[in-house]
């Protein structure tokens, strides 16, 4: 729900030295700070599952490429960034071709939107709502929760580049 000066999202709002969570017109919500990060993108770095990731990647000590910065000192989960925002390619030959986003978080987190609604990456949104049922993983094992949406489109503008990465949420 960002609210707009022109084209450009209002991502912090404060009254007085207080940071506004929520904006209210009666009862409707019109506006949730967003969690924002720079994402400088990674290389399509093919790995040995098969699987081609692009963007921002830190799986404990396995792979690490592309840089995640935290844009408006604001996060949701207790200081959990992250730990992927990638666009993938599986080709596995074993498995069924397809391409995707796929977004993990540390911890485990409960799949509604006062989690994130939202995530847009370079402008383009995927909805919360819309990922893929099947590829919605809340694992207690790993201690990590993943979110993926089927989608032949690649939102990073490339390899080097710094791009942006909003979450929505409500709170």
């Amino acid at each position: 729900m960002p609210i707009k000066i022109g084209s450009t999202d209002i991502n912090d709002i404060f009254i007085g030295a207080n940071k506004v969570d929520n904006i209210f017109v009666g009862s409707n919500k019109v506006w949730s700070r967003p969690l924002l990060y720079g994402v400088t993108v990674g290389t399509n770095i093919p790995t040995a599952a098969g699987v081609k990731l692009h963007g921002y990647a830190d799986y404990g000590n396995s792979v690490t490429y592309g840089s995640l910065s935290l844009l408006n000192n604001y996060r949701w989960f207790n200081n959990s960034d992250p730990l992927s925002i990638n666009w993938v390619e599986f080709f596995n030959p074993d498995s069924a071709y397809y391409q995707g986003v796929n977004v993990v978080f540390a911890n485990q987190h409960a799949n509604s939107d006062s989690v994130f609604k939202s995530v847009t990456i370079n402008g383009t949104t995927f909805e919360r709502s819309s990922a893929d049922d099947y590829r919605y993983v809340n694992s207690a094992n790993s201690n990590y929760t993943s979110w993926e949406w089927k989608t032949p489109i690649n939102p990073w503008s490339g390899e080097g580049n710094t791009d942006r990465v909003r979450f929505e949420r409500d709170v």
